[in-house]
């Protein structure tokens, strides 16, 4: 057993429940910027639907993000036993920046062209990334079980590290052409999901045997 690991000296179920509904009210916020002005005539409608379609592409684009972030704690969490102060700390530090996505997905959507809007939503989910990196390497030393195969863990390590690179390299390519910036955020989302499903059998298996 890693003399280092504690299992935490408190349940999580209630943290648990807390990051779920902040995603929750997240989630469900980024469609209040999708709207259609009040009075339009019934034949202007295709045509405003039509100049709506950048904002709907950028609600797909948050919203996917977001939900892929929620899938990641998810899964990471069911190796985590417990949880103490610092892991609850690197918990609600990202969720001040999940509550500001609807923000900040309303920017990218309204301003589709200015760089500092783009960058504004994918430094956003950088930052978020950059927190689950640090709540990850603690959950890895003091509240993840040492019989957790640590290849498992390292590929986990990993993919976190990966998704704070892409958002990285999305966040600079929003300051040279804004919609590379887009379409980086766009293509980490599958590639995000794909990572979790091969991930998935393994990290059902080491609950199995934790």
């Amino acid at each position: 057993m890693n003399a280092k690991f504690t299992g935490g000296s408190l349940d999580k179920a209630r943290l648990d429940t807390l990051v779920d509904a902040v995603y929750a009210i997240a989630l469900t916020l980024l469609v209040l910027d999708l709207k259609l002005p009040d009075g339009l005539r019934t034949f202007e409608v295709p045509a405003h639907l039509r100049d709506m379609l950048p904002k709907i592409a950028i609600y797909a684009i948050a919203f996917s993000t977001v939900a892929l972030l929620w899938v990641c704690h998810h899964y990471y969490s069911t190796l985590v036993t417990g949880t103490d102060f610092t892991h609850v700390m690197l918990n609600l530090s990202p969720l001040l920046l999940v509550s500001l996505v609807p923000f900040t997905a309303a920017a990218m959507g309204a301003y589709h062209n200015s760089s500092w809007a783009v960058a504004t939503f994918t430094l956003n989910v950088a930052v978020i990334c950059f927190l689950y990196v640090l709540n990850w390497a603690h959950c890895r030393r003091r509240l993840v079980p040492a019989q957790i195969d640590r290849r498992l863990l390292d590929t986990m390590s990993a993919n976190a590290w990966y998704s704070l690179g892409g958002e990285i390299l999305a966040t600079a390519l929003a300051f040279i052409v804004p919609v590379l910036g887009i379409a980086v955020a766009a293509v980490m989302v599958p590639a995000g999901f794909a990572a979790m499903a091969r991930l998935e059998p393994r990290i059902m298996e080491a609950v199995k045997e934790r």
